[in-house]
């Protein structure tokens, strides 16, 4: 199985159900299109604590954020990182 690239973070540990997971989370999101904790839950069949606990991992590194106002999760576009950046 290939995995998201972004489902690779930096803060935790990259074990393959959490890689499984977060891959997963990424593709509901894209695919409904600012989607809820809940329904991503109910799309992937796992627990509504288990998505959250990813979603908070992603946005903690930037790779989802979270609308206030709807509850909605939506992809962060980091665009292309220019090399000045990390000098």
């Amino acid at each position: 199985m290939s995995y998201d690239r972004r489902a690779f973070l930096m803060w935790i540990r990259n074990v393959d159900s959490g890689l499984r997971s977060r891959t997963a989370i990424l593709g509901v999101i894209e695919e409904k299109e600012s989607p809820t904790t809940s329904q991503i839950a109910e799309e992937m069949k796992i627990s509504y604590s288990t998505v959250l606990y990813h979603l908070k991992n992603m946005e903690r590194e930037e790779v989802v954020e979270k609308d206030v106002n709807s509850g909605a999760w939506h992809v962060v576009d980091q665009g292309q990182a220019q090399l000045v950046d990390f000098a």
